[in-house]
């Protein structure tokens, strides 16, 4: 890598890190791109929401080429340090983004006085005509809440969910050669 594709890459890591602290990352231009989505390989990738949440088929997980090429690279940085990096989400798409972002709405709706409304609702249409069924209020507290984790399914050009781009990859760090679930292996 050149000095200048460093600093440029140092650059866009300060925006967009920059961004993301101030909660303006939303804001960012979206710029198009033909990059082809490319798989993260299997020993990289571990594809949660099919294992374990088992929302969606088991598959690779894709990822635009510039992403694939950065996840590898902090993939080597941190191996220097004995840390593993292990993809479990990249490209998804709208009916995952939104089967998503049903499921973690349930999350949010556990809190008190709403237990009722979704004790029945396992499956993601479920949740969301559960959620339909309360006032608009407590609707928009709770998608409020759950857009702080989860991007309404939009297929706006102008502003898609991070995952639809392929723009997006969500990571584990493992210190040390544990294997997959992290979750597990505190």
């Amino acid at each position: 890598m050149t000095i200048y594709e460093r600093a440029h890459l140092q650059f866009v890591r300060y925006k967009s890190l920059s961004a993301y602290s101030r909660g303006t990352w939303k804001n960012m231009p979206i710029r198009p791109t033909d990059e082809l989505l490319v798989p993260i390989g299997i020993a990289d990738s571990y594809p949660f929401y099919a294992q374990e949440m088992q929302i969606t088929e088991p598959a690779p997980l894709y990822v635009r080429e510039q992403v694939s090429e950065r996840f590898d690279f902090a993939k080597q940085l941190l191996a220097r340090r004995g840390i593993r990096l292990v993809a479990f989400d990249g490209w998804r798409s709208v009916e995952l983004q939104e089967k998503l972002y049903w499921t973690y709405m349930k999350l949010f709706a556990l809190s008190p006085g709403l237990e009722s409304v979704f004790a029945d609702a396992v499956i993601p249409c479920a949740i969301r005509s559960a959620f339909e069924l309360l006032d608009q209020s407590t609707q928009q507290i709770l998608h409020k809440q759950n857009r702080q984790y989860v991007s309404w399914p939009s297929i706006d050009p102008l502003c898609p969910s991070p995952h639809l781009t392929g723009g997006a990859v969500d990571v584990w760090l493992y210190n040390g050669e544990q294997k997959n679930r992290p979750w597990r292996t505190v």
